[in-house]
């Protein structure tokens, strides 16, 4: 279990998560750091190019 982890359910008396549930969260965690860096690409991409001035990034999430 992450240290983190350990933390938190130290903290607020809470159980130890399960190992479905770390697997979960990392899974979750995973995928915003590959968001994160897709968009940190796109980011690079834009100011390579000089438009990052004149350009809106929007994200939508959901349904």
């Amino acid at each position: 279990m992450p240290v983190w982890e350990e933390h938190l359910a130290d903290s607020v008396g809470a159980p130890a998560p399960s190992a479905q549930t770390t697997a979960a969260r990392r899974a979750y965690f995973g995928m915003i750091s590959m968001i994160d860096e897709g968009i940190g690409r796109v980011v690079d991409a834009l100011e390579r190019t000089g438009v990052q001035g004149h350009t809106w990034i929007i994200l939508h999430f959901g349904g």
